[in-house]
């Protein structure tokens, strides 16, 4: 990934590093490039730079959608098969502090999939994931998201502890 120093309040430089990741076969990465053009801070982060998916000598990177950049740096997540990946952040420019959504593509191509809340975990199958979005008391409701059909299923409450575990 790409790293550097950046601002904080109590010392003149913190280090950082953009996210990302390496699929569980080790084929391919998934990356930012390049790297942002202000550096991020503990009370800000400059606008997400272009994910790029690519063999792991950085050969053969494609760059993926446009809509996958959020209102500060994400920590791509791939699924364990490789064959999407998902970002979670703000994506309302005009309110950064807006409720987060998650965004997932296929490194392939075709349409990025939007749904409300944060990420939790993909299922072992990668053909699901668990989101859980959070009320104003601070309460979390986890969901099944099923990225074939595009729908969400609440999950039981409290079974955030008791989700996959691989």
């Amino acid at each position: 990934g790409i790293a550097g120093p950046g601002p904080c309040q109590e010392t003149p430089i913190c280090p950082w590093t953009a996210g990302w990741d390496v699929t569980a076969d080790g084929a391919h990465i998934i990356y930012h490039n390049p790297g942002p053009t202000t550096s991020p801070s503990d009370t800000g982060s400059p606008r997400d730079t272009p994910l790029y998916y690519a063999n792991p000598d950085g050969s053969n990177a494609v760059k993926l959608s446009s809509d996958l950049l959020a209102t500060g740096l994400t920590g791509p997540v791939l699924s364990p098969n490789g064959q999407y990946v998902m970002v979670s952040g703000s994506f309302d420019a005009q309110n950064p502090t807006a409720s987060p959504q998650i965004r997932i593509a296929q490194v392939n191509g075709g349409a990025v999939q939007r749904v409300n809340g944060q990420w939790n975990a993909w299922r072992a199958d990668s053909q699901a994931m668990v989101t859980v979005n959070y009320s104003a008391s601070g309460n979390g409701t986890e969901s099944l998201y099923t990225l074939a059909t595009a729908a969400s299923q609440p999950l039981e409450v409290n079974s955030s502890f008791y989700l996959w575990g691989n």
